[in-house]
């Protein structure tokens, strides 16, 4: 066993707990963000329905 075993151990904690941490913001993150692309679909549509309609 190497000595200062615990300081690792305690740095090995911390560093773990911070990352749970911002795993746990990314993830509530991740659930606000729509994964379709609204404003495109919609823009999509439009000019569809000017080809459609060109002089409208």
């Amino acid at each position: 066993m190497c000595a200062g075993g615990g300081a690792g151990g305690v740095a090995t904690a911390v560093g773990g707990g911070a990352a749970a941490v911002l795993f746990l913001l990314g993830r509530s993150r991740m659930r606000e963000v729509s994964p379709k692309p609204e404003r495109t679909i919609e823009t999509l549509k439009e000019d569809a329905q000017w080809a459609r309609h060109p002089t409208k």
